[in-house]
């Protein structure tokens, strides 16, 4: 039989051993608790990751689509550069110094330099005489030469002057030339002093009678 004071000490020991076991009980509960309660946060991480790779993912498709596009998009073609063709610059046909006249003469330069004057007329400038061989091929007689015109390089038109060539030149210069036959004649022309020495002989009445004709150089 026990004592009083035996059973007071297996009573302690079994209240402890209950403390005890409540205890890892709580702490169990507790653990657990705190386990539970963390699963969502862990869980939250998986997702935060998947959004990262989706995004990623995108982004790669997004690029793909692009580069596709491009490869797929025909690059513009320049307009091709027009070729600048040169202008044609204008030549005057080539002068002669001999030339049919209205299909009946032909007039050839044979001399052109300039002639000082003995007494009156006086020149207002200076005398240019000029010498051709006229070839009548058709019916009229009387030679075009009052028609022809000196004209400078300045474009100034001189005319004959008839009182020069008849004083110097002699008034025979005027008379007609047989058909078929071929005549020297001389003509005098006053030109101003700076005139040059290239002239046209031109004609009034036919504008496509044009011969050059430069002052010949005295030795």
């Amino acid at each position: 039989m026990q004592t009083d004071g035996q059973g007071g000490l297996a009573r302690k020991r079994t209240g402890s051993m209950l403390a005890a076991t409540f205890a890892l009980l709580l702490v169990g509960v507790l653990l657990g608790r705190s386990i539970s309660g963390g699963g969502p946060a862990n869980a939250a991480e998986p997702d935060v990751d998947a959004t990262a790779t989706r995004t990623a993912e995108l982004r790669e498709i997004s690029a793909l689509k692009t580069a596709v596009a491009q490869k797929c998009t025909p690059e513009a073609t320049p307009s091709p550069t027009p070729t600048v063709e040169p202008t044609a610059t204008a030549t005057p046909a080539a002068m002669r110094t001999d030339l049919a006249y209205d299909d009946q003469w032909v007039i050839v330069v044979t001399s052109f330099s300039p002639v000082l004057p003995s007494g009156d007329p006086k020149p207002a400038g200076q005398f240019l005489k000029l010498t051709l061989t006229l070839t009548n091929n058709g019916d009229t007689a009387l030679p075009p030469l009052t028609d022809l015109r000196l004209v400078d390089a300045s474009g100034t038109s001189n005319t004959v002057d008839i009182k020069a060539t008849n004083a110097l030149v002699g008034e025979n210069w005027m008379t007609p030339v047989k058909g078929g036959q071929s005549e020297d004649r001389a003509m005098i022309f006053d030109v101003p002093l700076d005139a040059g020495t290239s002239f046209t002989l031109v004609s009034k009445s036919h504008p496509e009678f044009r011969v050059a004709v430069a002052i010949e150089a005295r030795g």
